[in-house]
């Protein structure tokens, strides 16, 4: 009954007492051993908290006398929350928990987001939860898209959006651009959301609207932020259609209005160029991509849905 809980539901981690139930009823039935290996036979949640545990205590041994903190600090990790206690940082990004991370990311589970309050998608008031550890078909759930490009949960939406940037941001802050659980953080999230756009976004009815979605409260792009923080990739972008008003162009536009860029003209054409020698990019499409990057030469270019004009960061251009 306690996995049956977490069944679609964005608190999903407790699933995996149904999952694992045979394993459980299992461990139940052997000798109890000691310590956090104890755990090791229980299934994949009790290895992992086992793993959590042992990882935390080998760092901060003075918490195997305070066994409710550190049952908190295990299912904060587990949440996907960055944890520091003394000076000590943890995290489920982690090479650790890889194995973790990977069944939680291939669970074949949807997530409806009606099943739990705002709150529970709002990393300023909980840090955030283990939502962002789930696939593609929790991201398509939490992240449902209309054919406007308006999300069907707006608030639980950019909730949720809001905190993948944080996360980014707070893994860079504890282990820098060079630390390995800030670099896994980025490649697993990356994957989901550039998964997400080809799957779920590549419309060019919903384009505008979506290209033009902002942070809750905030005036951030979320998908120049996402951009910018490495977390989707021009390469989709440009996988996507490409006509003047779509997805790809309206993002790449944005990016280019707000030096630096994260990629330099240069680049953008050159996968424009092997994209199009490939066949993956008609030349119609390609003429739009090299107007955006070179605009004033006789290629029209996306407009700013917020004035109906060309953004006045960049030079006017005459339509074709």
């Amino acid at each position: 009954d306690l996995g049956n809980i977490g069944i679609a539901h964005p608190a999903w981690t407790t699933t995996w007492f149904k999952l694992n139930r045979n394993d459980i009823s299992a461990w139940q039935k052997t000798p109890m051993q000691e310590g956090p290996g104890g755990l090791a036979k229980s299934g994949l949640l009790g290895e992992t908290i086992g793993k959590v545990e042992a990882h935390i205590l080998k760092k901060v041994p003075h918490l195997s006398k305070s066994p409710k903190e550190l049952d908190r600090y295990v299912a904060q990790v587990l949440a996907g929350q960055t944890l520091k206690i003394n000076g000590r940082k943890f995290t489920i990004f982690s090479d650790e928990f890889a194995k973790y991370r990977s069944e939680m990311n291939l669970a074949p589970t949807s997530i409806d987001p009606k099943q739990a309050d705002d709150d529970f998608f709002n990393a300023f008031h909980n840090r955030g939860s283990e939502m962002i550890l789930l696939g593609k078909e929790a991201f398509k759930g939490i992240l449902g898209i209309q054919s406007t490009g308006e999300f069907f949960e707006a608030v639980k939406s950019g909730m949720f959006l809001k905190q993948l940037a944080l996360r980014e941001e707070d893994l860079k802050k504890e282990f820098g651009v060079d630390g390995m659980e800030y670099k896994t953080y980025v490649k697993e999230m990356s994957s989901k959301m550039n998964e997400w756009l080809i799957s779920n976004a590549n419309d060019s009815r919903s384009a505008t609207k979506l290209g033009h979605t902002k942070f809750p409260a905030e005036e951030d792009y979320v998908l120049l932020t996402y951009l910018q923080k490495g977390l989707i990739n021009i390469q989709t972008l440009l996988k996507l259609d490409t006509t003047a008003t779509s997805l790809g162009p309206i993002v790449i536009r944005q990016m280019f209005d707000s030096p630096p860029p994260a990629v330099s003209r240069e680049e953008v054409m050159r996968i424009a160029t092997e994209y199009r020698n490939q066949n993956r990019m008609t030349e119609a499409g390609f003429k739009v991509i090299q107007g955006v990057c070179y605009p004033g030469e006789g290629v029209q270019r996306p407009v700013n849905r917020d004035s109906d004009q060309p953004s006045a960061n960049s030079p006017k251009t005459q339509a074709a």
